[in-house]
């Protein structure tokens, strides 16, 4: 049976925990650079192509501390979006879009607006990668999944496949489990081979 929604965000971020039923869309996580992009430029969307001007947007991002763990095959791409749907010309009020792609495939995206993100606003970027499962909110009672997290989460996906979590009042932030759980345990390796040197001659 299908459920129409009928509430805000604002009411269920109130419960420890929630679920919510979607209507059926098409999951960007997971999508190729090719279709997202399509999607995007039909909507007057734009990309940043400037090496300084990328340096600049991707500079303090939550996947910039794991670049040296980036897949060989990893691309940064960030867009930009009007939020009238005109032709964007890169500058102004709007959306950055950062996709992070593995083998040309979307592994996390951020979305980041010139103001503050409506509950309505976020209801659809949660809709947009719901798949055909459907999403649950953390409750900070317990805690996060047993397996290794590098970026923690606010909502994850019923199927455990895809996980979110905002950032301040203006972005949002859409990943792959298997991409957040592999930069977590990367890390700590990496951590877990430094230690001997690090206290040695204590």
């Amino acid at each position: 049976m299908n459920i129409t929604k009928t509430f805000t965000l604002t009411t269920l971020v109130g419960f420890s925990c929630f679920s919510f039923l979607v209507t059926k869309t098409s999951a960007r996580i997971g999508e190729s650079r090719t279709t997202i992009q399509k999607r995007l430029f039909s909507s007057g969307g734009a990309e940043f192509r400037e090496e300084s001007s990328v340096n600049s947007k991707t500079r303090g991002m939550p996947y910039a501390k794991y670049e040296e763990f980036f897949p060989k095959s990893t691309e940064i791409r960030v867009y930009h979006k009007t939020t009238d749907g005109s032709h964007s010309k890169l500058s102004g009020s709007g959306w950055e879009l950062h996709v992070l792609y593995v083998n040309g495939v979307s592994e996390l995206e951020i979305y980041k607006k010139s103001q503050k993100i409506s509950e309505f606003e976020m209801i659809y970027l949660l809709n947009f990668q719901s798949s055909s499962s459907y999403w649950k909110k953390s409750r900070e009672s317990e805690s996060p999944t047993e397996e290794p997290s590098a970026f923690g989460f606010d909502f994850i996906r019923d199927d455990e496949k895809v996980k979110a979590k905002k950032l301040g009042g203006n972005s949002f932030m859409v990943y792959s489990t298997e991409l957040d759980k592999g930069f977590a345990e990367a890390m700590l390796a990496d951590l877990k081979a430094l230690a001997p040197q690090s206290v040695e001659g204590f």
